[in-house]
């Protein structure tokens, strides 16, 4: 496969990390809003959820023809045209006043997510070097952790000075960052069929880096449906449960970059093994009545966030690693983990509130709990071990 000349590598993260700092912050931003919404608009829990989930159905909806449209014309004009998308449907969220059109602009959103994200990130993998794919990988993801200050940050604004005006300036910076990916050199469209994708789903430890894109999305789907309302129940404000989400934002944007050097020198279970512990540890606790307290609450739910997020870096690790091992189109390969990351989101977050309108809160973390640890007793099984690794690079 053809790569991005090095000398426009440091252009090329740039631009890939604006990317996915808007996709992570379009994801983020219904956080501090559900509270302002749910005044506005009086839904509850299971509304929250259906909202949330309206993102991740865009996106599962645009996950394989996000693949094919970079098969078909390339990465570079995949991402361009996802960031224009964006920006339409950023506007249309702002000035919606509606349930429906929430969830419509929602809608709309993941699927300009999926077409930008995939782009973005199949591009980056193409020109990073093999055996140091890791550390770039980690540098990007601890970069684009900024989406979940800009998103709670955004929302905040929003619920304070109006939505219109700042969903509207959000997407002016899209379509500047849009004119900046086109002027980036590309890279050959592969020109893969969504049979050769289909194909290789049999390898296992493909299948093991799509579902670490599908878990953390049902573990954060289910917790941002339900966590934020009860801080607020707690006395928590708008604001400041856009701090919390801040502040766990700030930790995990320290911790990829020495987390994707983890990777490319050990397997990958280990790192993956770490992560799942503590998300049963922590979802285990947050299911005992006595953590409705107004701090421990917080930092509760900060810690088990950064537990989540934490395996999307080795799931991107072993995709992009098994897709090459296989000779699939790296768009191919993260269409599969996005169209994963969709339904865990819209399972996780329905299922979530869901459960905890009907029976409460707790159910729904006992939920999580047991997932994580069916997932934790198969994970030496099938964890891949990268080349960079094996070689001792």
């Amino acid at each position: 496969m053809v790569t991005a000349p090095e000398r426009g590598l440091g252009r090329l993260v740039a631009v890939v990390c604006l990317v996915l700092i808007a996709d992570l912050a379009l994801v983020q931003v219904l956080t501090p809003l559900l509270p302002y919404y749910a005044d506005r608009l009086g839904f509850g829990p299971a509304e929250s959820g259906r909202l949330v989930a309206a993102f991740a159905l865009g996106s599962l909806v645009a996950a394989i023809p996000a693949g094919m449209f970079c098969s078909r014309v390339g990465v570079k004009a995949t991402v361009v045209v996802g960031l224009v998308l964006m920006a339409a449907a950023s506007f249309a969220f702002g000035i919606a006043d509606s349930t429906l059109g929430l969830q419509a602009a929602r809608f709309g959103q993941g699927v300009a997510n999926s077409l930008a994200w995939t782009g973005a990130i199949a591009w980056i993998v193409v020109a990073a070097p093999a055996g140091r794919r890791g550390r770039v990988l980690g540098l990007v993801f601890g970069v684009t952790v900024a989406g979940t200050f800009i998103g709670p940050g955004l929302g905040v604004l929003a619920a304070r000075h109006g939505t219109t005006e700042v969903f509207a300036a959000f997407a002016a910076a899209l379509l500047v960052l849009a004119v900046a990916a086109a002027l980036l050199p590309g890279v050959p469209a592969a020109r893969q069929s969504v049979r050769a994708m289909l194909a290789v789903l049999r390898h296992r430890a493909l299948a093991f880096g799509i579902w670490l894109y599908l878990l953390p999305a049902f573990l954060l789907g289910a917790q941002n449906s339900v966590a934020p309302l009860e801080l607020d129940r707690l006395g928590w404000s708008v604001a400041g449960i856009g701090v919390i989400y801040l502040c766990t934002a700030g930790v995990q944007a320290m911790g990829s970059p020495l987390l994707g050097r983890w990777l490319d020198r050990t397997s990958h279970a280990t790192p993956v093994a770490a992560a799942l512990a503590a998300a049963v540890v922590l979802t285990c606790v947050l299911a005992l009545p006595w953590t409705r307290q107004y701090w421990l609450f917080a930092v509760l739910v900060a810690a088990a966030n950064i537990a989540f997020v934490t395996l999307y870096l080795p799931g991107a690790a072993i995709v992009a690693d098994s897709a090459e091992a296989v000779g699939l189109d790296h768009a191919f390969g993260f269409s599969l983990a996005n169209l994963a990351w969709a339904p865990g989101t819209i399972a996780g977050s329905v299922i979530g509130g869901e459960l905890a309108e009907g029976v409460g809160y707790a159910a729904t973390y006992v939920m999580l709990a047991v997932v994580c640890f069916a997932t934790l007793i198969v994970v030496r099984r099938v964890a891949f071990r990268p080349a960079a690794a094996q070689s001792g690079f």
